[in-house]
C-alpha cells in the first residue's frame, strides 16, 4: 500500500485511514453496521452454512471455542412504521402475509436444529420489529416450536421484546409459561403529541405506564425500557420528563438511544437531517441523563467504576460483546459460527414487501480462530479502555504475547506510546480518538483488509480523491464516529 498524502505527515497508510473512516472503529469487520452489511459477504449455499455449524460444534467439543451459543430470532411485522425506525421491518397486509413469514422461520428452524441436537443453548432473545404483535395462538405456536427444536441452559436468559400498543396480559402469560425471565418494553418516548406525529400507532403515555406496571409486577422477571433522545420534535424538556418518568418505574435496566438519521428511516427519506446543533444538544442531554440515571440508583456502561452484580455485569455479554456463537434466524440477521463464519440474511426489501414463505438467502465470510484473535483485542479496546490477558488466555489457550502476528504489533503500539502493557492486560494510553482508531485498524489481518479494499474498491478511489493534501474531513469523521456512543445501557444497583 502507498502513503497518500493527505495523511502522510500522521505516517498513516492510506487503507487504514480508510477503513478508520468508512467502517466501525470499535469492533473487528465484519461485526459492524448490522443494518447494512458490508459487500465483502458473498452469496453462499445452506448447506455451506451447516457445515460451518458443524465445523463451529467441532471446536467447541475440542475446548478450542468457547461453548456459548446464543438464539436470535427476527420478527419483523409490526403494526406501523414508526418515523425514526432504522431496524428491518414490514407492516404486514393481512394476517396471511404474517403467517407466511411464520413459516419462514419455521422452516429455518427445520434446517439447523438437528445439528443443536443435544446441546444446550446459553441465551434466547427474540426482537423485531414487534414480537407481541403476533396473535396469542400464533405467538403460542411459535413458542411451542421453538422450544421443541432447541434446548437451553438451567438458568438461560430468555428474552423478548415488546411494546405498550401490543403487549396485553394474556400474551404476557403465554411468554412466561414458555420460559421468558426477561422483557424488554420499547416505549421510546411517553409524550403523547410525539408519540403521534412519530407514527407510534395504539401507544399513549397512559397505557406505556400501565403496560410495564403489568411486567414490573412479575416475580423474577428482569425489566427493560427503551428511550430514544433526539426525536424529531422531542425538546429538552420532553426527554427529561421521559427520563424522569422511567425513572420512576424502576425498571432493571434502561436503554437510551440517540436518534440515528439512517438512510432506512422516513425521516431520512423525507430528506431530513440530524444538525450539527441538534447533535450537540443530544450529547448535553445525554450527559444529563447520566446524572439523572445516577441520581436514581443506576449506573452507566459509560462508567469506570461501574457498581454491577455478576448478572447485571454479564446479562449484555451475548449480544453486545460478541461472546461465543450466535445463531440468528431471520431477515436482516447477522449470524456468527465462531472460528468459521459470519454470514447474514438477505435484508427486507425496500418496498417492505416480504417474499413467499421461504429462507432468506445467505451471504457469508470465512473467519478462522486467527481473525477471532484479532477480534477479541479490537472489540474489547475499542469498546473498553482495556483488554485482559487472562481472558485471551482463558478463550484461545494462549498469552496474546505468544501470537506472531499480535505480538509484533502489539509492541510496537507500546513503543509508540498507544498501549501499555503489563503482566494482567492491555491499556489504552493515548486518549486521542484519531490514534485510537488507526491503531485498531492496524490489527486487521492482511485477508480482511484486502478483502475490504476489493470489494470497496470504487469507494476506496473516491475517498483518495476527496480527502486531498490539507484536507482534515475525514479526521473529523472519524474522532466524531468514535467518540459518539449511539447508545447508553443503565443498570440499576443491587440494594445491599
Amino acid at each position: 500500500m502507498t502513503k497518500n498524502s493527505g495523511v502522510a505527515e500522521l505516517n498513516i497508510p492510506d487503507w487504514a485511514a480508510f477503513l478508520a473512516a468508512t467502517y466501525d472503529n470499535r469492533r473487528y469487520f465484519p461485526v459492524g453496521d448490522i443494518h447494512s452489511p458490508s459487500s465483502c459477504f458473498k452469496a453462499s449455499q445452506s448447506v455451506d452454512i451447516v457445515s460451518g455449524w458443524k465445523k463451529t460444534i467441532r471446536l467447541i467439543r475440542e475446548g478450542l471455542a468457547p461453548p456459548e451459543i446464543n438464539l436470535y430470532i427476527h420478527w419483523p411485522f409490526c403494526p406501523s412504521q414508526c418515523s425514526f425506525c432504522f431496524c428491518q421491518m414490514a407492516v404486514p397486509h393481512g394476517r396471511e402475509v404474517v403467517k407466511a413469514g411464520l413459516q419462514a422461520l419455521k422452516k429455518e428452524i427445520d434446517l439447523f436444529s438437528p445439528i443443536f441436537s443435544g446441546i444446550l443453548l446459553s441465551s434466547f432473545y427474540i426482537g423485531g420489529g414487534t414480537p407481541t404483535f403476533m396473535d396469542d395462538d400464533m405467538l403460542d405456536d411459535f413458542l411451542s416450536y421453538i422450544k421443541r427444536y432447541f434446548n437451553f441452559a438451567p438458568g438461560a436468559e430468555i428474552y423478548s421484546e415488546s411494546s405498550p400498543a401490543t403487549l396485553t396480559k394474556s400474551k404476557l402469560d403465554i411468554l412466561l409459561r414458555h420460559g421468558f425471565n426477561r422483557i424488554a418494553m420499547g416505549i421510546e418516548t411517553f409524550d403523547n403529541k410525539l408519540l403521534s406525529s412519530l407514527n407510534r400507532q395504539g401507544q399513549t403515555r397512559e397505557n406505556s405506564i400501565e403496560a410495564f406496571q403489568m411486567l414490573a409486577c412479575v416475580p423474577n422477571l428482569t425489566t427493560d425500557i427503551d428511550l430514544i433522545v433526539g426525536l424529531e420534535g422531542q425538546t429538552p424538556s420532553i426527554f427529561i420528563k421521559d427520563m424522569e418518568t422511567a425513572l420512576s418505574l424502576k425498571p432493571d435496566c434502561m436503554h437510551l438511544y440517540l436518534f440515528k438519521d439512517s438512510p432506512q428511516t422516513q425521516f431520512s427519506q423525507k430528506s431530513g437531517r440530524v444538525s450539527l446543533e441538534k447533535r450537540a444538544q443530544m450529547e448535553h442531554l445525554l450527559k444529563l441523563a447520566d446524572y439523572m440515571a445516577g441520581k436514581a440508583g443506576y449506573r452507566s456502561d459509560e462508567c469506570k467504576s461501574s457498581i454491577l452484580c455478576d448478572s447485571e455485569s454479564t446479562r449484555e455479554a451475548p449480544w453486545r460483546r460478541g461472546k461465543g456463537s450466535i445463531l440468528a434466524l431471520g431477515y436482516g440477521t447477522v449470524s456468527h459460527a465462531f472460528g468459521t463464519l459470519w454470514y447474514h440474511h438477505e435484508m427486507i426489501p425496500a418496498s417492505r414487501e416480504l417474499p413467499h414463505p421461504v429462507i432468506p438467502p445467505f451471504f457469508s465470510v470465512d473467519f478462522s480462530i486467527e481473525e477471532e484473535m484479532r477480534s477479541f483485542i479490537i472489540g474489547f479496546l475499542g469498546e473498553n479502555r482495556f483488554v485482559s490477558r487472562r481472558s485471551f488466555r482463558s478463550l484461545f489457550g494462549v498469552d496474546m504475547l505468544e501470537v506472531d502476528f499480535l505480538s509484533s504489533v502489539l509492541l510496537r503500539m507500546e513503543c509508540e506510546g498507544i498501549i501499555r502493557i503489563d503482566k494482567n492486560a492491555l491499556f489504552w494510553e493515548t486518549e486521542d480518538w484519531l490514534e485510537k482508531a488507526i491503531a485498531l485498524k492496524s490489527l486487521y489481518s492482511p485477508f480482511i483488509r484486502d478483502m475490504v479494499l476489493s470489494a470497496d474498491h470504487d469507494c476506496f478511489q473516491d475517498f483518495l480523491k476527496r480527502y486531498a493534501v490539507g484536507d482534515q474531513e475525514w479526521r473529523k469523521s472519524v474522532i466524531d464516529s468514535y467518540s459518539r456512543r449511539d447508545c447508553r445501557i443503565y443498570y440499576k444497583i443491587n440494594q445491599q
